[in-house]
């Protein structure tokens, strides 16, 4: 048998023992849906009773505060203000993130108190983001945040900055001391991947992974709407394409 020269069998070893790699490039879509009230009777505006040491100011329309634990479009049963956000399949938020979504965004989240509501009524961002509570009417509020050891006033014309939240709870409540029927939620996210429903209750959510995940629903009177909680619904996200999905909203007793 010839003898092949010096180094050719070595080199021929390397060639075979050389591993062969496969990725499958993770790829995106998007998902939409939409939250529904379940029962036939919409939900009806509650009075607020006020104490008579707090003066209405006169952007209250007819001097009465109402509270809507719910709010409904009467047309669609949209529930609106509803938090929806993906999760992994331990319930986390460790997720893949579009490259187009990965920087945080530079821009401030505002909560803003033009009247005696918070607006908006939920809010989400992400892990990262500053988050300032603003006050456009013109007179003075009062900003608690719920288990941060906040609590400061904000004069008319005037903002301040929340302290950082942590990312992976349900939403916190952040009220006015002033006007205790003012009342709003915070979600904050390790990834983009959230939305709050619309006065139709739709929601959006683009350039998500594909996949096998979670979907979560939360609203502030019920807590988390989907059956799973924090780990939510399995949901398999469709590539390059749209993946629809529908919460039947249902209310306390």
């Amino acid at each position: 048998m010839p003898r092949l020269p010096a180094g050719t069998c070595l080199a021929f070893a390397c060639v075979l023992v050389l591993p062969t790699v496969i990725r499958a490039e993770q790829q995106w879509g998007t998902v939409r849906g939409q939250v529904v009230w379940a029962p036939d009777r919409l939900p009806q505006p509650t009075k607020f009773k006020t104490d008579e040491a707090i003066q209405l100011p006169a952007c209250v329309k007819g001097g009465e505060i109402f509270v809507d634990k719910y709010v409904v479009d009467a047309k669609t049963k949209g529930v609106r203000w509803v938090a929806v956000w993906l999760v992994n399949s331990d319930g986390g938020q460790d997720l893949p993130i579009h490259p187009d979504l990965r920087a945080v965004p530079a821009a401030k989240v505002v909560l803003d108190q033009p009247c005696v509501t918070f607006e908006p009524r939920v809010v989400c961002l992400r892990e990262g983001q500053t988050l300032v509570a603003r006050n456009s009417a013109p007179f003075p509020h009062n900003v608690t945040v719920q288990d941060a050891d906040f609590n400061e006033l904000v004069q008319p014309g005037k903002e301040k900055v929340l302290p950082k939240l942590p990312a992976d709870s349900p939403p916190v409540m952040v009220e006015c001391s002033f006007h205790p029927w003012m009342i709003a939620w915070v979600g904050v996210f390790k990834h983009p991947y959230f939305a709050v429903t619309d006065e139709t209750g739709k929601f959006e959510i683009k350039d998500a992974p594909a996949g096998k995940y979670g979907i979560v629903a939360w609203q502030e009177t019920v807590g988390y709407v989907t059956q799973g909680k924090k780990k939510g619904e399995p949901i398999d996200i469709k590539a390059n394409d749209a993946t629809e999905v529908k919460f039947a909203f249902t209310p306390k007793p």
